[in-house]
């Protein structure tokens, strides 16, 4: 299960949409690969202007 939600979650992260795999970090992170996985994330910030997920596009 760790190896195939890892990588999305890496993905996720680097998109910018840390906020919205908070839980899902919170239970990754109690395994050791989890845990370097967020150590990781948190040297990760989104780039200026990224998409947000729960922006909504201009109608």
């Amino acid at each position: 299960m760790m190896r195939l939600l890892a990588p999305a979650l890496a993905a996720a992260l680097l998109a910018g949409v840390g906020q919205a795999c908070a839980g899902t970090v919170e239970v990754l992170v109690q395994t050791p690969a989890g845990a370097a996985l967020a150590d990781a994330a948190v040297l990760v910030e989104p780039l200026p202007g990224a998409p947000r997920p729960h922006a909504r596009a201009p109608a």
